[in-house]
């Protein structure tokens, strides 16, 4: 059965509060190892050598269990096959000297790495310090993994950069893996490369431990590897300010499993970016597979104060196998949130819990079917101004789950929570019926405005274009008084040419191979347009296109021919400064010139032609149901 919006929003409450719980007791452990002062029993004094060789360390090693070291001399220290290496914190790269870190092979297990470190209330936003860890062999063993982290002081101001190349091998993270952390981090995940962590996080804002500065996580994972993440994956994260994180999937298997993934996280339930700087956070979607299980969700903002948190899905597979993944786009009102699909030929979201859209979900060249989808639901009020909804543009398509409708009086929504009496989010669709004698499912598909079959009147630009189709045997009709069928579209007013009154609904009469307009009600203050009077049909498949008819060019006073009276217009401001077009400034710049009386000439006697049916279609058909039985 599908979940209900009140149970989704209600589990998802649930869940958030332990990933609440399960983040701070990994913070707590974090923070209780930086509390200690950084005491070093052992420093890399060579330029390049083994680890395991005790004269390269100073004081003479090797380290041992417990032991915090640092690689801070610009040199480079190497694993190998067959090694040991064992130690309890490594730093590789801190407070301005740099270093690196080689392995192919053997073993290494420690409490943690700090993959570049700045030193505290480093002011350089330039970065003072920089570290790098390759890995294309062996394993390792560790507890945490820093990678990039600024310095204690209100002023780390991003002076750590940290990379970690891991082309092969594996690491186990048993507690986290951080990218970014007050500072800039990247790690590029590709070949044959493993990472097995507790939970990812990818731009990681200050903590309360006070590290401060523009955080910028990137991890980059490409064919031939994987990523498990045991519980929880954070993209753009922190404590009370929030970093720029960056997830590229280009290959290889991704595994979210219990918490699934977060974007726009604030754990310490506050987000005042101090630091002055945007967050944000992308995951790009081109290649590999992505499977979440145990019902892990995908939440999109979820309680950030700003910014933005996008998905873009250009390739690859996304599914919860046999699970039930919810996906939320724009968890909170506060910040912005796409999901967006392109790239050409069909792109599928196999999810099957409940799809709940605050944001943007747009199919831009490509096909988006989303029909996997069990539930569609809204939990954040779209006002008029805004523009948050479904769009479909340059040749894309956009699928939700067909909507099955019941016998009786029957009110259904396409796009829109199921309970709601009133559309808000850009092009859904509400379909009233006075009497459904047989029951049915309403498919609708969300098309590119480019898409739209025959020619569309002059002087009409399409707002938005569906093709509405009713399967499975749906027929109905009316009552005495009644109505048939009526649908009611929510359009952007911000696209909106000409007057908001001129508004219309067309239908496309594929027999004819025309546009005819709709009986219709406009509902301005909502931005919804109603197309009634609908009655049964046996087609399937046909279009219906809200449009606002614009203005022929050099029509001043807007009466659908450019003649005499236009050029008086014209004449009588000309030269004149703040003009519009009612006064003859028909490119909008406005003066009224000779560029304004070029415009004019050119469509000199010009007319609006008259729509090939303008008579309302008392008795047409819309596409998605049977003709009138007599």
């Amino acid at each position: 059965m599908p979940n209900s919006p009140r149970k989704v929003w209600c589990v998802m409450l649930w869940k958030t509060k332990v990933v609440s719980l399960l983040v701070a007791v990994i913070l707590v452990a974090t923070v209780a190892a930086d509390a200690n002062a950084e005491t070093f029993q052992h420093a890399w004094n060579v330029a390049n050598g083994t680890w395991v060789t005790g004269g390269n360390w100073n004081p003479s090693g090797p380290p041992v269990a417990g032991n915090h070291i640092v690689v801070k001399n610009g040199g480079t220290a190497t694993i190998g096959s067959g090694d040991a290496a064992v130690t309890g914190r490594a730093y590789i790269g801190h407070t301005g000297g740099n270093g690196t870190v080689t392995m192919t092979g053997g073993t290494f297990v420690l409490d943690q790495i700090r993959v570049s470190k700045a030193s505290a209330n480093n002011t350089n936003t330039g970065g003072d310090t920089t570290g790098t860890f390759n890995l294309s062999g062996g394993t390792v063993t560790v507890g945490e993994v820093q990678v990039g982290q600024g310095g204690h002081g209100a002023s780390g101001m991003n002076a750590s950069t940290g990379y970690l190349n891991h082309s092969g091998g594996t690491i186990n993270s048993s507690i986290v893996t951080s990218i970014g952390v007050a500072a800039t981090g990247t790690y590029t995940l590709s070949g044959t490369g493993v990472l097995n962590s507790s939970a990812t996080q990818v731009g990681y804002g200050r903590s309360y431990y006070n590290e401060d500065g523009y955080s910028v996580g990137t991890l980059t994972q490409s064919t031939g590897t994987t990523h498990g993440v045991s519980n929880i994956l954070v993209v753009a994260g922190g404590w009370d300010e929030i970093g720029v994180g960056t997830y590229n999937m280009q290959g290889g298997s991704l595994n979210l499993a219990t918490y699934g993934m977060y974007m726009g996280y604030a754990e310490g339930g506050a987000d005042s970016n101090t630091a002055g700087y945007t967050s944000s956070g992308e995951f790009n979607l081109s290649g590999g597979t992505v499977t979440l299980s145990g019902n892990a969700p995908i939440v999109m903002g979820y309680n950030a104060a700003s910014g933005t948190y996008d998905i873009n899905f250009s390739g690859g597979t996304l599914t919860d196998g046999t699970g039930n993944t919810d996906l939320y786009v724009r968890y909170t009102s506060a910040v912005g949130a796409t999901f967006k699909a392109s790239g050409g030929g069909t792109r599928t979201v196999d999810l099957s819990g409940s799809l709940v859209n605050n944001g943007v979900v747009k199919a831009d060249g490509t096909t988006l079917n989303m029909k996997s989808f069990t539930a569609v639901a809204n939990t954040i009020d779209n006002g008029i101004a805004e523009n948050n909804g479904w769009y479909a543009v340059n040749s894309g398509k956009l699928q939700l789950d067909d909507v099955a409708v019941a016998t009786g009086a029957q009110s259904v929504n396409w796009g829109e929570d199921a309970a709601d009496t009133s559309i808000d989010l850009v092009n859904s669709v509400r379909a009233q019926f006075d009497n459904v004698t047989t029951a049915g499912d309403l498919a609708i598909e969300l098309q590119a405005n480019n898409l739209a079959p025959g020619t569309l009147a002059a002087n009409w630009t399409t707002l938005g274009l569906w093709n509405i189709e009713g399967k499975n045997g749906l027929a109905f009709d009316m009552v005495d008084g009644g109505n048939d069928a009526s649908l009611a579209f929510r359009y952007d007013a911000a696209n909106v040419v000409g007057n908001e009154s001129d508004l219309r609904v067309w239908k496309y009469d594929a027999s004819a191979s025309e546009w005819e307009i709709q009986h219709y009600t406009l509902d301005a203050t909502n931005n919804i347009i109603t197309a009634t009077g609908i009655i049964e049909s046996y087609d399937t498949g046909d279009f219906f296109a809200v449009m606002s008819e614009g203005w022929i060019p050099g029509d001043a006073n807007k009466d659908d021919v450019v003649d005499a009276t236009d050029l008086s217009v014209l004449s009588a401001n000309w030269q004149g400064t703040g003009k519009t077009w009612a006064e003859g400034d028909f490119n909008g710049d406005g003066i009224v010139n000779a560029t304004d009386l070029s415009i004019l000439s050119g469509d000199w006697q010009s007319h609006a032609p008259e729509p090939a049916t303008m008579t309302v279609l008392a008795l047409g058909g819309l596409a998605l149901l049977r003709r009138r039985r007599k």
